[in-house]
């Protein structure tokens, strides 16, 4: 996805959750794909068809939640907080994030996206 930068240029570097570095509304790059894999989804044509590009998101979400923790938010971003399916996968990598802390263990590519936010 692309973006606007403040000084009116695109950017889309994509970072750890697959989301550009200055993306405006947490969540919105994995809100909008998970619409368009809904809309173009044909159970008829192919029961199984796009499940890998539905896990990819999924996986994108919860770093999402894991890089949140690392960040030290404690609120889940609205656009994720409106889908169940994105909300469950936030809470996933909050909650991994938070039993990773408790044993000493944090995932470092988590920790890059939580000092560029």
């Amino acid at each position: 996805m692309t973006s606007v930068g403040s000084d009116g240029g695109a950017r889309s570097r994509p970072l750890c959750g697959g989301a550009p570095e200055d993306e405006a509304v947490p969540g919105q790059a994995e809100w909008v794909a998970l619409e368009q894999w809904r809309a173009s989804w044909r159970p008829e044509v192919d029961l199984l068809g796009g499940t890998e590009e539905l896990r990819a998101l999924f996986r994108r979400a919860m770093r999402h939640g894991y890089a949140a923790y690392v960040a030290g938010a404690r609120a889940m971003p609205t656009l994720f907080a409106l889908d169940s399916s994105l909300a469950a996968m936030w809470q996933q990598g909050f909650a991994d994030a938070r039993r990773d802390a408790a044993i000493g263990v944090v995932c470092q590519p988590a920790c890059d996206v939580a000092q560029r936010a």
